[in-house]
């Protein structure tokens, strides 16, 4: 293991995992703090980030987050959660937006979604299909049906 105690002028401690070393440009989910010449962690959805803590990069490769300039955040591609990590999980298979691995807020075309918060090819019996909003869902039927 390599450790430094000190680092030359123009570099940045850092103590990244359990390694201290002394970098020239922070690595990634790191920024190069000036003003006492550390490297210091991005929030947990930047790749890259300011010292404000604003993203300025995000990985969708393996983090499977955009960058939403709105706000400087990286937010979960389709088909992806945030679970407070660097990378996004997976949601349940049919769902384009969910909430966890079990609750669904959006569909894949084709399907709808269940009053269980489930995508589902087809309205389950008592239940009847609501095109007219923005995610097509089942909802339960008023009446025995």
């Amino acid at each position: 293991m390599m450790v430094c105690m000190d680092c030359l002028d123009g570099y940045f401690f850092g103590i990244i995992g359990n390694t201290a070393l002394c970098y020239l440009i922070c690595p990634d989910r790191y920024f190069s703090n000036p003003n006492i010449d550390i490297c210091q962690p991005c929030p947990y959805d930047c790749l890259t980030c300011d010292m404000t803590g604003n993203c300025l990069g995000c990985d969708s490769v393996n983090d499977k987050r955009k960058l939403f300039e709105l706000t400087f955040r990286c937010l979960p591609i389709a088909g992806y959660y945030d679970n407070e990590t660097a990378r996004c999980v997976r949601c349940p298979q049919a769902c384009s937006m969910c909430l966890n691995t079990t609750i669904c807020s959006a569909c894949i075309s084709g399907y709808y979604l269940s009053t269980r918060c489930t995508c589902e090819p087809v309205c389950q019996p008592g239940s009847i299909t609501i095109l007219t909003t923005r995610v097509p869902s089942c909802q339960k039927c008023p009446y025995d049906c």
